[in-house]
């Protein structure tokens, strides 16, 4: 599945096709577009709180406190389950 956010500053539209794309089956989420994957790694976690098993993949910048929830034996288990990085040589 290959959607196109078009903006890199809108966490909501990211929430909302990743809630379309997690809808449509998909159990990973990857996203390269700023700050609107900070809505992609929103959903995954309500969904992930509410007992769905999906993930997302972090980029652009650490999103690892983003990707905690819940705790067993004192242990955060996040929902990213990778974090890219992009580089570009010139």
């Amino acid at each position: 599945m290959v959607n196109y956010a078009g903006a890199f500053d809108d966490p909501t539209k990211g929430g909302n096709l990743a809630n379309m794309q997690y809808d449509a089956g998909a159990k990973v989420v990857y996203h390269s577009a700023g700050n609107t994957g900070s809505g992609v790694i929103k959903e995954a976690k309500e969904r992930t709180e509410k007992g769905d098993t999906v993930w997302a993949i972090g980029v652009d910048r650490d999103q690892y406190e983003d990707g905690k929830y819940g705790k067993r034996w004192k242990i955060s288990y996040p929902y990213i389950c990778v974090k890219t990085c992009r580089c570009c040589y010139i």
